[in-house]
């Protein structure tokens, strides 16, 4: 079946593929078999989705690979912190198909044990970024679209038997557009950087990294590089304590994806400092920098070297995300405790700002 054009408007209307099944992206959803031109993808470091296992996946419009056209993917520019645009997120053609699906469970997606939850699409049409949302039935047959947040919750196996019932919490499109803005096309794309593409990925039964595949398709110019010539944040899926070397690497990878979205130049949080791993500690406005909620500690900075209790962002983050002042606020319901106790660490081991 073709893939069906998603309409701007959010409202259900017409033919709308309501169901995911109708979105023609899919061959197979029990296995989440990909149609063909449903290309799919993996990123180093995944977006904090309350232990969810996610599939990525990219459809390019039609006519993006037409004989002679140039290659469909624009490179963001490089800065002084970033000289090649590592880090930025890259310009994908109008008409392009962003698909993220998100599972519950121990179990590998499509793997019996495996819970699916959500599926999420991005679609770049003329003027903006379009935000569309699928909730699966608790029977794990097919999904439905919803128009805006809602709060369900969905059983679970437990990896050593038994069940739990897992909340789970689903953006509506203006807190989607709220992560997603400011950059490129007007929206920043979490996974679509080079950082975060450049990694082995299985084709057919053979390992390539990505980058080189992309490139060899004429995704990319031709220029582009080798991987090994660019940035890579570290494979953060299995998130465990890291060894002392690589601690600043790690943190910053982890604050960049789960929270440089918002907290970074043109983004949508209503503060100027720039949690992208790019961006020198001592530039990122954070640190020795007093916070706007102090905790009940006098002495609150955003970051205070050597002494996590007294840094707000190792607070924010640990939070219950019941609490108006956790972060991130959007599309979580529990703190991600990997990732609290790898901020903490770093924070703990910082002896200065530079």
């Amino acid at each position: 079946a073709a893939i069906f054009r998603l309409v701007e408007s959010q409202a259900v209307a017409g033919n709308f593929p309501v169901k995911l099944s109708e979105t023609g992206c899919f061959q197979d959803l029990a296995t989440m078999k990909p149609s063909p031109g449903v290309v799919p993808y993996s990123v180093n470091a995944p977006l904090w989705a309350d232990g969810a296992h996610q599939q990525r996946y990219i459809v390019l419009p039609a006519g993006a690979m037409a004989p002679g056209s140039s290659p469909p993917i624009a490179l963001p520019a490089g800065s002084t912190d970033d000289p090649a645009g590592d880090y930025a997120s890259w310009e994908l053609p109008i008409g392009t198909l962003v698909i993220d699906h998100l599972a519950l469970g121990s179990a590998a997606i499509g793997a019996v044990g495996s819970v699916p939850v959500e599926t999420r699409m991005m679609r770049r049409d003329a003027n903006a970024w379009r935000f569309f949302t699928w909730v699966w039935q608790k029977d794990g047959k097919d999904a439905s679209f919803v128009p805006g947040a809602v709060s369900t919750e969905f059983v679970v196996p437990k990896a050593g038997g038994g069940t739990v019932l897992q909340p789970w919490a689903v953006p509506g499109g203006a807190q989607c557009k709220s992560c997603h803005s400011g950059g490129p096309g007007g929206t920043r794309l979490l996974g679509m950087q080079t950082a975060q593409l450049n990694r082995d990925s299985d084709f057919d039964g053979k390992t390539f990294n990505q980058l080189d595949v992309l490139r060899a398709a004429k995704w990319l110019p031709a220029d582009f590089g080798k991987p090994g010539g660019h940035a890579a944040l570290p494979d953060q899926h299995d998130l465990v304590a890291p060894a002392a070397a690589a601690l600043d690497g790690e943190a910053r990878a982890w604050l960049h994806v789960q929270c440089a979205s918002c907290h970074a130049p043109g983004a949508s949080a209503n503060t100027d400092f720039d949690l992208r791993a790019s961006t020198p500690l001592a530039k990122t406005k954070t640190c020795n920098i007093a916070a706007s909620v102090d905790f009940g500690v006098a002495a609150m900075k955003l970051v205070t070297p050597g002494e996590p209790a007294a840094s707000a962002l190792v607070k924010r983050v640990a939070l219950p995300a019941t609490d108006s002042l956790f972060m991130p606020q959007v599309g979580v319901t529990t703190a991600h405790a990997a990732g609290v106790a790898l901020v903490e660490a770093w924070v703990s081991s910082l002896k200065g700002c530079n």
